[in-house]
């Protein structure tokens, strides 16, 4: 795509009541306008060390975030503004630079999208950079020319979408020497989240002023609807009557899950079903979870299931109370718990994701395992595939890698932590090393999904 060798230019363009001020999301070298697909966990952490690559422009620069103007935007874009030729720390050398202003798409799908992107070279929905307000920070989505991603986030490793048969197909002519993909040295926990109506009624059932709980057991009944409509209901999460809502078609159980290609699906499908991993991790076998659809299904006065877009969609479902006032759902913890009478984090296991500030304490200790290392792929050619990737795209793949696995660089991130087997060399002083307290796991899985947290320092 060829763009006009300016930063940021603004046109001024007439329409019929509102007028807005339209603008070019312009960057300083046609090769500096990168598009990602995948995860929405990552968005977040993405965004964070954007803005920190951007900061350290010489001469100074601009972060704007923009989004599509929803509550649960389906894209956003990150724009830095700098001066032509401005650099950037560790922004590369010779002609694989960061050179002046650049701008990041990221479409909001899951991680199956990445997949589709870097495998197969599939468009995602993107932002329009030729159309957006300055002032609202929004952009139109771009239906009629959506970009292929060159770089994709995922919460889980191609090989558990291949043993679930959900791994996109290789284009034709393409392999996987193609593409690389790595450890981003970073991870992501994920947390069960309830409607306000159904953590005050846990919180009477089981006779605490403090975050209820719920069980692994309880969770595999439910996402599975174990024992049928009737069966997979309130009487999965109350024991006696204490706090119990009476089933009806206002007060049955809503799970809202998320779709196939859904990183935070597979997360929570190999947490509580063990499933693909049945025989690899030494516990019982896979189950099946309730599919629903995306406009949901209705399975009785008790159970109700429906695939959502996105985890926004999980959260703005568990807060509206439109359909039942008691929904529960998996999403990832970089979604911030928000104050008052709102959706909420319950326990699992009897043990809460963290109540510290940035809900991770007992994720990074070890003692809350629901938790995943997180990767990222990136092309490394156009063979079978429409789109080449730039040729800044390593260096601008290799900073993210290297800021996400530096502890301090997530000590406002919300859920998301550095690896404990992370290589960065910040961690190669040892155990004293101050980045390695507060934002950085001693565990890890090892690189396999199926394995149990080990133990790494």
């Amino acid at each position: 795509m060829k763009v006009k060798k300016i930063v940021l230019a603004l046109a001024s363009l007439s329409f019929v009541t509102p007028v807005l001020a339209a603008t070019n999301i312009a960057v300083s070298k046609a090769d500096q306008m990168f598009y990602i697909s995948g995860a929405t966990a990552q968005t977040p952490g993405l965004e964070k060390v954007l803005s920190e690559i951007c900061a350290t422009a010489s001469g100074g620069s601009t972060f704007t975030t923009y989004t599509d103007g929803t509550a649960t935007p389906v894209a956003k874009a990150f724009v830095c503004t700098a001066t032509d030729g401005a650099t950037f720390t560790n922004g590369g050398t010779g002609t694989a630079q960061l050179l002046g202003s650049w701008a990041v798409f990221k479409s909001e799908g899951g991680s199956g999208e990445a997949w589709k992107s870097i495998r197969q070279g599939l468009a995602s929905k993107q932002l329009n950079h030729t159309n957006c307000d300055t002032t609202a920070k929004t952009c139109s989505v771009d239906t009629s020319a959506s970009k292929v991603a060159t770089l994709g986030f995922s919460d889980v490793q191609p090989m558990i979408f291949a043993a679930k048969a959900q791994l996109a197909s290789l284009a034709a002519g393409r392999t996987t020497s193609d593409y690389a993909v790595s450890t981003t040295n970073a991870g992501q926990g994920f947390g069960v989240v309830v409607s306000n109506d159904l953590y005050t009624a846990l919180q009477t059932n089981q006779n605490t002023t403090n975050a209820p709980t719920v069980t692994s057991g309880q969770m595999a009944k439910i996402l599975t609807n174990a024992g049928g409509a009737a069966g997979a209901g309130m009487d999965v999460l109350f024991s006696g009557t204490a706090g119990k809502p009476t089933a009806s078609s206002s007060n049955r159980l809503y799970i809202a899950r998320r779709s196939t290609s859904s990183g935070t699906q597979l997360s929570a499908e190999i947490f509580f079903l063990n499933t693909p991993c049945a025989g690899k991790a030494g516990v019982g076998g896979e189950l099946t979870s309730q599919l629903g659809s995306s406009t949901g299904t209705n399975l009785g006065a008790a159970y109700y299931v429906k695939q959502e877009a996105s985890s926004n969609d999980v959260l703005e479902m568990a807060k509206s109370n439109t359909i039942s006032k008691y929904v529960i759902g998996v999403v990832s913890l970089e979604n911030a718990q928000p104050a008052g009478n709102s959706w909420k984090y319950v326990a699992i296991d009897n043990v809460h994701p963290g109540t510290d500030t940035y809900q991770k304490a007992n994720v990074l200790n070890g003692t809350y395992p629901f938790a995943f290392d997180t990767y990222i792929a990136r092309s490394i050619n156009s063979n079978g595939i429409s789109t080449a990737p730039s040729a800044v795209l390593p260096t601008l793949a290799n900073e993210i890698i290297n800021r996400l696995g530096n502890g301090a660089n997530l000590a406002t991130a919300y859920g998301m932590y550095s690896s404990g087997d992370s290589t960065n060399t910040v961690f190669n002083s040892g155990s004293t090393n101050t980045l390695m307290t507060g934002n950085t796991s001693h565990y890890s899985r090892g690189g396999n999904e199926c394995s149990p947290l080990k133990k790494v320092w």
